[in-house]
């Protein structure tokens, strides 16, 4: 389970984010991911950044709250050591 979305570095500057909950059992890192959407996503599509979550802020219906993914919520994130 995923969700892309825009992260503000600066005023009227976005960068795509993509947020990761694993399956149970897969070990992947988050610059394992970050490898895999440069090689198979055009460069404008490909996230700049990676985070692993636990599970995403959700609606009573099980949507993702979009506006409440960020940083915060997240496990592991992409250019850093576990």
């Amino acid at each position: 389970m995923c969700a892309a979305i825009g992260e503000e570095i600066e005023k009227d500057k976005n960068l795509v984010v993509a947020y990761v909950v694993l399956q149970d059992g897969m070990n992947v890192t988050p610059d394992e991911l970050l490898a895999f959407g440069k090689k198979h996503l055009a460069v404008y599509k490909a996230p700049k950044i990676v985070y692993l979550t636990k599970d995403f802020p959700r609606t009573k219906n099980g949507k993702i709250l979009r506006r409440e993914v960020s940083p915060d919520i997240a496990t592991l994130r992409s250019g850093t050591k576990p």
